[in-house]
């Protein structure tokens, strides 16, 4: 912890210090994925999804109603869960890639609706013009003042999905991802518990949205697409599930 709080004081190329914070950004997203597809055996593909549903909700009161970063990180988190629950809700009782058709099928329509519904997304256009954070009267002028926000962000979420893994939820989630018959027949709810952990996990996915827009100043519905989805998929594979 020590060297990354250390790193943007040695490290002054500013394509570098961009890389970290793009870095940070996803930690949080694959992190949050591996909630439902590690720790749950919930198994998205639509994590992007929310990604964009954060960065378009912030985006779009920015653009449209001048709003700031603490409303949109708000409105952003709220989003997120909302859709989550509203995916969730009906189409929960799917298990294995049932689910994630349901999830790579929400990822599609969310993109074409952006693509188009230009008076609130400005379509292909894109939200130009998202105003930078400014967090306690600071303004995040430059890479290092984004990382080090990231970086705060980052250890934030990561001590509240260490919290919640390590507690009777976690446990309830680990015991459905094992054997969803055996979790239920000692009484877990398990349908109840899987859309905890989605609604959980598209919150913080929310988070990093606003937390994009906010850095990029610039938004368009090619950058939540499937592939983005890959990446992630990449990500907890590679770092263990």
């Amino acid at each position: 912890f020590v060297l990354l709080v250390l790193f943007p004081l040695v490290v002054k190329n500013e394509y570098v210090l961009n890389v970290a914070v793009m870095a940070g950004i996803y930690i949080i997203l694959a992190s949050s994925m591996n909630i439902t597809n590690g720790y749950t055996g919930v198994f998205s593909m639509g994590h992007s999804a929310f990604y964009g549903i954060g960065a378009y909700s912030t985006g779009i009161l920015a653009y449209h109603f001048g709003t700031g970063f603490w409303t949109g990180i708000i409105a952003a988190g709220i989003a997120s869960v909302l859709f989550g629950l509203l995916l969730g809700i009906p189409t929960l009782r799917l298990k294995g890639i049932f689910f994630a058709f349901v999830t790579v099928s929400f990822l599609e329509i969310l993109r074409l609706v952006t693509m188009n519904w230009i008076s609130l997304t400005r379509g292909p256009m894109g939200i130009p013009g998202i105003p930078v954070p400014t967090l306690f009267g600071w303004p995040l002028s430059s890479n290092r003042d984004f990382y080090y926000a990231i970086l705060a962000l980052d250890v934030f979420v990561i001590f509240l999905i260490f919290r919640a893994i390590h507690s009777r939820i976690g446990r309830a989630f680990m015991a459905i991802r094992d054997d969803d018959l055996a979790a239920s027949t000692i009484g877990i709810p398990t349908f109840q518990y899987r859309l905890l952990a989605l609604a959980f996990s598209t919150f913080f996915c929310g988070l990093a949205g606003c937390f994009y827009a906010h850095y990029a100043t610039y938004i368009s519905p090619d950058s939540f697409g499937v592939s983005e989805t890959f990446i992630l998929l990449t990500m907890i594979t590679v770092g263990g599930m």
